[in-house]
């Protein structure tokens, strides 16, 4: 049987891959590796979704669960740095 993205596979090598992503006039590079969902490029709903957020007035803080490498979650705090931002995946490479 075939692990998932979000499975901790130790065994599995490494490959890490670098892609750019410009948000709100701000470029932001990750680096990604094996093992982590859509590691070569932001994936077509976390897109949307960070393209569709607009933050509420009286919110402080958001939680970014299944954060995954953290795209959503790191480019949020770039463009909103009011807000409290918790990152939590249960994946270790991510």
């Amino acid at each position: 049987m075939t692990g998932q993205y979000f499975d901790n596979n130790p065994s599995l090598g490494h490959d890490i891959h670098a892609y750019q992503y410009q948000f709100n006039g701000k470029n932001y590079r990750f680096l990604t590796d094996s093992g982590v969902f859509s590691r070569q490029y932001l994936d077509f709903g976390s897109e949307n979704l960070i393209l569709s957020f607009v933050p509420k007035k009286t919110a402080s803080t958001v939680l970014d669960l299944g954060c995954g490498y953290g795209p959503i979650g790191i480019m949020l705090k770039g463009s909103y740095p009011h807000l409290d931002v918790t990152l939590v995946d249960v994946n270790n490479r991510a």
